[in-house]
C-alpha cells in the first residue's frame, strides 16, 4: 500500500513516480463576478500489481480556495482535508475504495472556487494561472480557460493557445502540457488608466546663492505611456527632455527657500508585445547606443570575468538581439530567488550584479535588475534601469521592493534593452521569477515609468523628494476615470513646448532690453582704450 502525494504546481515530489502515471484535465471557468470555478479531472494509472493509491494530495498553487468537493468515478463523495503549505492550499483526498491491478485506473474529480486567478482592475480584466510543473509521473496535462464573451477586447493571451472556441456567451481557450509550462496569462482591455498625485518637497541648503533643483515628471513614452496633467501648482522654470527620455523639471530656489510642488493627472498605459524571433541583428545595432549603454557602471559589473563568462555561455550571434536578451532573462529568473524576508528589513542594501550571483537567495527587484543589465551589457546589448510604480494586488507573485526611505513609498525596478527592430523594450525578470508568467515578450499594463536610468545613480525617482517631518506618502496612484480624458487635461509635452517658447522669449527680451546699455558700455570702453594722441 502506498500514499501517493502529487504536486500539480510547485511543492512536493511524489513518493514513487514510475509506479503510477497521471493524466490531468483542468478547467478554469472564470466569471464576471471575479470568481473562477476550478475543475480537475485526474486519472491515475497503476503500472504495478503490488501497489495501489489510497491517498492523493493536490497542491492548488493558490492561497485562498473555497467550496471544495471531490468525487470518485461513481460520483461518490470523497473525504477532503485542506492544509496550508508554504502559503498555498493543499487538498488531501482519502480513497476509500482503491482499485487494484496493473493497468487499473483511478479517477478523481476535484472542484473548488478561487478569487485569486481573476481580477478586474480599472479598465482591465486579467486571468493569471500559475505554471504547471510536469513531473515524471505526469504523462499529459490539458488546461482550458473559459470566460464570458462580454469582457473587453482581448489584449493578449500567453502562451498562444492550441485552440479557441467562441460560442454565443463563452470563449474557451485550450492549452496543452507544452504551453502551460510557464503559466497562463489572459488580459482583456485596450489600455489601463491611472490617476496620479505626486508631491515634491524641495529645499535649498544654500545660505548665499540661489539653487536650481531638478526633479523628474513621469515621461511620455511612444507606444507605451501617455501622461496628461490636470493640475500643476508651480510651473517649473523649464521642462526639458534628457537623452534617456526623462522629463526633467527645473525649479529655482532662493537661499533657504522651500517649495512644495504638486502634480496631478492621468496616465494611460498600453501593452507593447514583441516576437523575439523577429528582432534585429547585432550588426544593425547603432554604435552610439553600444558605446553609451554597455559601459560598466556601479552595480552593473559587465566587464567582470564572471559576468563575461556567463554572457559568453548564453550568447548566440546567429540569433536575434531579443532572442539573446531572452536567454539573459531566463538565466536571471532561474538563478535568483526573490527574498520576501529582505523586504522587511529597515535598510535594503543594493548588492549589484556580482554580489547577487554570490547571494542568489537574498535578491529583490534591484538585484534582478542589476544582474539582467550587467549580463545584457556584457553581451553588447544596450540596457538600462527603470524605476517606477507597478500596480499589484499580490505582493507574493508580483512584489514591489524599492524603498528609498522608511516612509516606504513603494516603488519597483525593472529593465529596458534596445533592439533596433523594436526600439527600447521593457522586461521584468523579478515578476517573471515570482509569478512564473512571461514578462519578457510583453509587460502588460501595470507598470508606470517614472525614470529611465543609463546610470544607476541618476535621476532619483518621484517618491524620494519628501518633507522629512512628514510621514505622508508622496506618490499616490489610483485607477482613473475614462471620462476625465475628455476633460480639461494637458498632455505633458505641451509644458515642454511652452517652456521652450517661454525661454526663447525671455532671452529675446533680455537682449532687447539690455542692448542700449551694452552699446553705451561699448562706447565708453572704446574711448578709454583709444589713444588720444592718435
Amino acid at each position: 500500500m502506498i500514499v501517493l502525494i502529487i504536486s500539480i504546481y510547485k511543492g512536493h515530489v511524489p513518493i514513487v513516480a514510475a509506479e503510477f502515471s497521471i493524466n490531468q484535465d483542468i478547467n478554469y471557468e472564470c466569471t464576471s463576478s471575479e470568481i473562477c470555478i476550478v475543475s480537475s479531472n485526474i486519472r491515475i494509472t497503476n503500472n504495478t500489481n503490488e501497489k495501489f493509491v489510497s491517498e492523493y494530495e493536490l497542491n492548488t498553487g493558490l492561497k485562498e480556495i473555497s467550496e471544495i468537493s471531490a468525487l470518485d468515478y461513481k460520483n461518490r463523495a470523497l473525504l477532503t482535508e485542506v492544509n496550508s503549505v508554504d502559503n498555498q492550499s493543499n487538498i488531501k483526498i482519502n480513497l476509500e475504495n482503491p482499485i487494484l491491478g496493473q493497468g487499473s485506473i483511478t479517477e478523481i474529480s476535484i472542484k473548488y472556487k478561487t478569487k485569486e486567478t481573476i481580477k478586474h482592475t480599472g479598465k482591465i480584466w486579467e486571468i493569471s494561472i500559475p505554471k504547471i510543473k510536469k513531473t515524471e509521473e505526469i504523462e499529459d496535462v490539458k488546461v482550458t480557460v473559459s470566460v464570458p464573451n462580454d469582457f473587453e477586447s482581448l489584449m493578449y493571451v500567453t502562451p498562444s493557445p492550441i485552440s479557441k472556441k467562441d460560442t454565443n456567451s463563452i470563449i474557451t481557450y485550450a492549452f496543452d502540457s507544452e504551453t502551460t509550462k510557464d503559466g497562463i496569462n489572459i488580459v482583456f482591455g485596450e489600455y489601463q488608466l491611472f490617476n496620479f498625485e505626486i508631491y515634491y518637497y524641495l529645499e535649498s541648503d544654500s545660505h548665499f546663492w540661489s539653487k536650481t533643483i531638478e526633479v523628474p515628471f513621469p515621461p511620455n513614452i511612444e507606444e507605451v505611456q501617455k501622461v496628461f496633467i490636470s493640475r500643476l501648482n508651480i510651473e517649473p522654470e523649464s521642462l526639458i527632455i534628457d537623452k534617456e527620455g526623462n522629463y526633467i523639471a527645473q525649479y529655482k530656489l532662493d537661499p533657504g527657500q522651500t517649495k512644495r510642488v504638486e502634480i496631478y493627472g492621468l496616465i494611460q498605459i498600453f501593452n507593447k508585445e514583441i516576437d523575439p524571433a523577429k528582432g534585429g541583428r547585432f550588426e544593425d545595432m547603432p554604435k552610439n547606443y553600444v558605446e553609451e549603454y554597455t559601459k560598466q557602471q556601479r552595480y552593473w559589473e559587465s566587464q567582470d570575468t564572471k559576468i563575461i563568462d556567463i554572457a559568453n555561455s548564453l550568447i548566440d550571434k546567429d540569433k536575434t538581439i531579443s532572442e539573446n536578451a531572452k536567454e539573459v532573462y531566463i538565466y536571471t529568473t532561474s538563478n535568483l530567488e526573490y527574498s520576501v524576508e529582505k523586504t522587511s528589513r529597515d535598510y535594503l542594501e543594493r548588492l549589484g550584479a556580482l554580489k547577487a550571483l554570490q547571494n542568489p537567495q537574498d535578491s529583490v527587484c534591484m538585484e534582478f535588475t542589476d544582474l539582467t543589465i550587467a549580463l545584457l551589457r556584457a553581451m553588447g546589448i544596450p540596457a538600462r534601469e527603470i524605476n517606477g510604480y507597478a500596480y499589484s494586488e499580490d505582493l507574493v507573485r508580483r512584489p514591489l521592493s524599492v524603498f528609498y526611505d522608511n516612509n516606504k513609498d513603494l516603488l519597483h525596478s525593472w529593465v529596458e534593452f534596445f533592439d533596433p527592430k523594436f526600439g527600447w523594450v521593457e522586461i521584468d525578470s523579478t515578476w517573471g521569477q515570482t509569478s512564473g508568467l512571461d514578462f519578457f515578450s510583453k509587460l502588460g499594463v501595470n507598470h508606470i515609468v517614472f525614470v529611465r536610468k543609463g546610470n544607476p545613480e541618476y535621476p532619483i525617482p518621484p517618491g524620494v523628494y519628501k518633507d522629512t517631518a512628514s510621514n505622508k506618502k508622496s506618490v499616490i496612484i489610483t485607477f482613473g476615470n475614462e471620462k476625465l480624458l475628455n476633460g480639461d487635461l494637458k498632455n505633458l509635452d505641451s509644458f515642454v513646448d511652452k517652456n521652450k517658447k517661454s525661454n526663447l522669449l525671455f532671452i529675446t527680451l533680455i537682449v532687447l532690453s539690455t542692448a542700449p546699455a551694452l552699446y553705451m558700455i561699448y562706447l565708453v570702453l572704446k574711448g578709454l582704450l583709444t589713444d588720444p594722441r592718435k
